[in-house]
Parts: structure tokens; sequence; C-alpha cells
């Protein structure tokens, strides 16, 4: 009984951790209500800063396209970028735009 007893604390003190140092990066879009008819952004690539210069930069993987943000109101929204990142504190997020972005309002 002791035997099994001390197996089992040695299997639980040896069992791995997860020391993984990246995790995985989910960018979504959604907008407020605004007085506009048609909001549309055309984005090309999302980019993330991990450091305080521009050498961390790093592209995800991106569903480009042209976006109506007024489809995207009320709790609304759709998956923009994914990426396996490093577990560091991201800076900043740049939206990497095309030319076929427009407004519509009265």
């Amino acid at each position: 009984m002791l035997t099994a007893s001390v197996a089992a604390i040695v299997l639980i003190a040896c069992s791995k951790e997860n020391t993984s140092t990246n995790t995985e990066l989910k960018i979504k879009l959604t907008d407020a209500p605004v007085n506009a008819y048609e909001v549309n952004v055309d984005i090309q690539q999302v980019r993330v800063n991990f450091r305080n210069d521009s050498s961390g930069w790093v592209n995800l993987n991106t569903m480009a396209g042209v976006y109506d943000l007024l489809g995207l109101q009320n709790g609304i929204d759709t998956l923009l970028a994914t990426g396996t990142i490093p577990s560091n504190s991201v800076k900043e997020i740049r939206f990497v735009l095309g030319s076929s972005n427009s407004i519509k309002v009265n």
C-alpha cells in the first residue's frame, strides 16, 4: 500500500505542465450603431506588434475583403484574423486597408 502511494505521488509530481509560450489569437470585427446607410471597410491585412519598436510585427491569417460595418451591429461580429502568437503582451494591432473604403449617409 505504501509503495502504491509513493508511486502515485511520484507520478503526480512528475507530470508535465503546459509550458507553451504560444497562444491562439482571434481578432473579431463588430460595430456600434451609427447614422449611415453603409460603412464599408476594405481590410487587406491584420498585424500585431509585441515590442515598443517596429521589429515585433507579425502578420495574422486575415480574411481579407470589404466588410459592411452596419451588418456587424447589436452583438453581431465576424472573425477577421487568427494566428498563433507568442504569449507576450500585444502592444499594437494594425489594420492594413485597401482602396475600396466608403461611407453612405444622407
